[in-house]
């Protein structure tokens, strides 16, 4: 929460128990079991770059759960505008 307030400017996930993975569930429409969607799916559907990350490097994976959740904006984003217009 103080990651998202200090460089996005807001919490756009807000207080509730509400997660990556959770977002990711809702926006793809995969009811279910909480890992329906495997992490690693998720980047490859998203096109997500995650080269330069090393696996189990506390730094490196709060980067790619960053780009991760940027890319589901995104897609969240172009999924909207595609439905506006």
């Amino acid at each position: 929460n103080w990651y998202m307030h200090q460089y996005y400017g807001a919490n756009p996930l807000g207080f509730a128990c509400l997660d990556i993975r959770s977002y990711a569930n809702g926006l793809f429409n995969t009811p279910g079991y909480y890992e329906k969607i495997p992490e690693g799916d998720l980047y490859k559907l998203l096109k997500i770059d995650k080269s330069g990350l090393r696996d189990h490097v506390a730094v490196d994976d709060a980067r790619g759960q960053g780009r991760l959740l940027m890319g589901l904006f995104q897609y969240a984003n172009a999924r909207k505008a595609k439905n506006l217009g």
